[in-house]
């Protein structure tokens, strides 16, 4: 079996991002080419390396990952063009998107603290309003009854009213940080991230 050389850009973005998004990418060839280990496309590559070099041009990453990049390994990362005023630049946008983060995070592991905090509790059970019976707490994996699949088995009032206040200030974080970005747009239209991978086939 051979090799093929597989190559997306990303706007510039910071390396968490450019993390982020590759992996998204990656998801979305291998749902649409397949994940078998001779694929051919990048969504095989064995996870991202961010090199510290930058180029001028699009010709000059393109050699630099090809010899570089190795078959069976990572995929390589390099800038091209002035990554100098990336989004977040200022102090203020740095604290916004700090904030953004801490948010989403807090959303995304909702239910794991919902758990946790079962757990944690002195009850060693925990009773379904909806089908009356009483689990032990050492079985609860999920937020919803393993019984009945209530979905309200562990979550009260407060939380769901919680969650709603947070998911709302998310979305508007999310708007927020967002509006703060696109002034950047115009001044790295021409700045991006080559990303590349010899890839089996």
């Amino acid at each position: 079996m051979g090799a093929c050389f597989d190559s997306a850009t990303f706007k510039a973005c910071d390396e968490k991002t450019l993390t982020k998004k590759f992996s998204e990418l990656q998801e979305g060839r291998s749902y649409d080419n397949g994940s078998d280990t001779y694929a051919g496309h990048i969504g095989i590559a064995r996870g991202l390396t961010i090199s510290s070099k930058s180029f001028k041009t699009v010709n000059e990453a393109e050699d630099y990952v090809q010899n570089n990049a190795q078959k069976w390994s990572s995929a390589i990362a390099v800038k091209v063009g002035d990554f100098s005023k990336i989004f977040p630049v200022t102090a203020t946008e740095k604290k916004e998107v700090q904030k953004l983060d801490e948010m989403q995070k807090k959303f995304d592991n909702w239910e794991k603290d919902l758990i946790e905090r079962v757990k944690a509790s002195k009850s060693a059970h925990r009773g379904c309003k909806r089908c009356g019976s009483k689990i032990s707490v050492k079985y609860v994996k999920t937020s919803h009854c393993p019984v009945c699949s209530d979905m309200r088995f562990i979550e009260t009032d407060a939380d769901r009213k919680n969650y709603e206040t947070l998911r709302v200030k998310l979305k508007e974080q999310k708007e927020k940080v967002n509006a703060l970005s696109k002034k950047y747009d115009e001044k790295n239209k021409n700045n991006f991230w080559y990303v590349g991978a010899w890839c089996a086939s």
